[in-house]
């Protein structure tokens, strides 16, 4: 038992996949992953969740990473041309998971300080309406990715 403790300190900071803010709607924020970048530009993708009670509000984002992390999706323009959009909110209803991926809703991060590499690891802070704070660390992909594999 003395061993395991020790053991268990260590390797719980290692494992980051989700997070759980414990306020009004219980914000669940889970997959966090990003995909490799070349410049000062990245994305970042995430799903929220509240399983009951109240809803909750995304207001905004940042990484220590990055000097700005925008909210985007994209919208289908009159002439059938997808343009990004920013969001300053995402609404998060109870058990309506928002889903974060490639070609829809995305976390923007510009002038990063170095480009995201492939296997490294992002820290990312969501601030909710109700929840305030729930930091995670998303997992760096390939460049291509379409996000963590599912098992």
């Amino acid at each position: 038992m003395r061993l395991a403790i020790p053991i268990l300190a260590f390797l719980l900071p290692l494992m980051p996949v989700a997070a759980v803010a414990e306020s009004t709607g219980a914000v669940s924020v889970t997959r966090p992953w990003a995909r490799a970048s070349l410049g000062k530009i990245g994305a970042a993708y995430v799903t929220l969740s509240i399983r009951s009670g109240a809803g909750d509000v995304l207001v905004g984002v940042s990484s220590e990473a990055a000097g700005r992390v925008e909210i985007h999706t994209h919208r289908i323009d009159s002439r059938g041309i997808a343009r990004m959009l920013q969001l300053t909110t995402v609404a998060v209803k109870p058990g309506a998971p928002v889903v974060f991926h490639p070609g829809g809703l995305h976390l923007m991060l510009f002038n990063l300080k170095s480009p995201l590499k492939q296997g490294a690891k992002l820290p990312l802070t969501l601030n909710f309406k109700h929840a305030g704070k729930v930091r995670v660390t998303a997992h760096i992909l390939g460049m291509g990715s379409r996000g963590p594999k599912t098992k």
